[in-house]
């Protein structure tokens, strides 16, 4: 993953990926579906999948339209990403999400706990101490996906618990610090604003978990919380201000019309300096938002669906990346970027740095999978595109972006000849977009691309632009 460039035992990494694939895929035929008895070794697998599979074959999204529209009763049930909760299926049911109110659910709790004890392992580790603070990065659909487990995160850092009162979550105990075994963490919480006017009674419940912690009397020195509210008001969560839903630094991006990432510093806090709590909403807070973040050490973002790398939503940047360049602006020095991929049955934290180069090799390096946004002929290409931009804005925000991924990135999109042709042929306004992205990447030094690249990159660019005007 880190060098795809590279073979092993003379074989690349997308060679190894396929052939891996292709044995997954002969395994599923023949006994999930063909029925045949498996090794006893993955017995219980199988017997999972066969579940799963009877579960797909129940699906009746047609006819459920049809009874839907006929008056008649659609059978309820869960929605969600099939991969993350199978449960989804069959589908065609009349789908519900959830209730705010009994956010986190216990199985996040676990997880959320899990989380948070790695991301204090992974700074430990690296520094010999505790962090002071770590910066959250909280989203509504994350929330709804995973059952809070950024919000469980949230309060085992802070050393509270939730307290179920039935499925609802209405309070929170306090764990003693000898129970904790280490100090209280102070957490800065950035929402968007689909969380803040769907989950409400959330912001409360984490506005009065820090009321709770702060006043407790215990030494500073373990809790930080406390410490950190001398100085200042204690807000802690912050977003957008009503009615908006995110920041402007995307416009930016997106017009290349920032000069330095200073800009896109500016951006951020300007959209993200409202405090929310209970009781209040919306309070213009800048001052206070930048002396908490000059404080952080740890950024962290939780990854729940494998449909999106970080490299595939401009929302990465914009919220991960943002908070990032601003801590580090802030404070002087890079804080450690943290990723939970809560994807599978085992959580992983790993370094942004890594995310990164997943979601470069496994997507826009990746020729099966160029290949078959191609084969989705406009819109794919549309796609392509948008994920050299979104590489762009992780380069000026989070980082992490190396030479050798700009360099596959041209090879594989601009200067493989079929990719050309067909990306030109299905979308050329997408296929200069591409080609610009790689040339503002070089000229603002995220890429240090020898001038042969270059001329071939700007003469791509001028005989699309040529093709475009005839």
């Amino acid at each position: 993953l880190e060098k795809p460039y590279l073979k092993v035992n003379g074989e690349t990494y997308a060679e190894v990926l396929e052939k891996v694939e292709g044995e997954v895929r002969e395994a599923i035929r023949r006994f999930v579906i063909g029925g045949d008895n498996p090794p006893a070794r993955i017995s219980g697998e199988i017997a999972y999948l066969r579940e799963v599979a009877s579960r797909i074959e129940a699906s009746r999204e047609l006819s459920s339209v049809l009874d839907a529209l006929e008056g008649r009763f659609v059978e309820p049930g869960p929605g969600g990403g099939p991969v993350r909760s199978p449960e989804v299926y069959p589908t065609g049911r009349n789908t519900y999400q959830l209730d705010p109110s009994n956010i986190p659910s216990e199985v996040a709790w676990e997880r959320g706990v899990r989380i948070a004890e790695d991301y204090l392992e992974s700074y430990y580790r690296k520094n010999g101490r505790w962090p002071r603070s770590v910066s959250v990065v909280l989203w509504a659909f994350e929330t709804m996906k995973t059952g809070g487990e950024t919000l469980a995160a949230i309060f085992h850092l802070l050393g509270v618990k939730p307290v179920w009162k039935s499925v609802y979550v209405r309070e929170l105990e306090v764990v003693p610090l000898e129970k904790l075994g280490r100090p209280r963490i102070d957490v800065v919480v950035t929402i968007c604003g689909i969380f803040r006017d769907t989950f409400y009674n959330m912001v409360e419940l984490l506005d009065q978990a820090f009321r709770k912690v702060a006043s407790l009397d215990e030494p500073e020195e373990q809790n930080f919380v406390k410490a950190n509210s001398k100085e200042g008001k204690l807000y802690r969560v912050f977003g957008p201000p009503e009615g908006e839903y995110a920041t402007s630094m995307t416009s930016l991006v997106e017009s290349s019309s920032w000069k330095s990432e200073s800009e896109l510093v500016r951006a951020y806090v300007d959209s993200m300096r409202y405090a929310y709590g209970d009781g209040f909403r919306s309070v213009e807070a800048e001052d206070e938002f930048k002396r908490l973040l000059s404080r952080v050490d740890v950024v962290a973002q939780v990854r729940d669906t494998v449909d999106y790398e970080v490299t595939d939503l401009d929302h990465y940047y914009e919220f991960l990346g943002g908070l990032t360049r601003t801590v580090e602006e802030a404070k002087g020095e890079r804080p450690l970027v943290i990723v939970a991929d809560t994807t599978k049955e085992k959580v992983k934290v790993e370094t942004a740095e890594s995310a990164v180069r997943r979601g470069v090799v496994t997507r826009l390096t990746n020729p099966k999978w160029l290949d078959s946004m191609l084969e989705s002929g406009f819109t794919g290409a549309a796609k392509i595109a948008d994920r050299v931009e979104y590489l762009l804005g992780l380069a000026a925000t989070l980082g992490g972006v190396e030479d050798w991924m700009w360099n596959l990135a041209a090879q594989n999109i601009v200067f493989d000849k079929e990719r050309n042709e067909k990306m030109k042929e299905e979308n050329p306004w997408a296929f200069m977009k591409a080609v610009s992205r790689l040339l503002e990447a070089n000229k603002r030094g995220y890429w240090k691309a020898d001038q042969e690249t270059i001329k071939r990159l700007e003469d791509e660019y001028m005989s699309v632009e040529y093709m475009l005007e005839d």
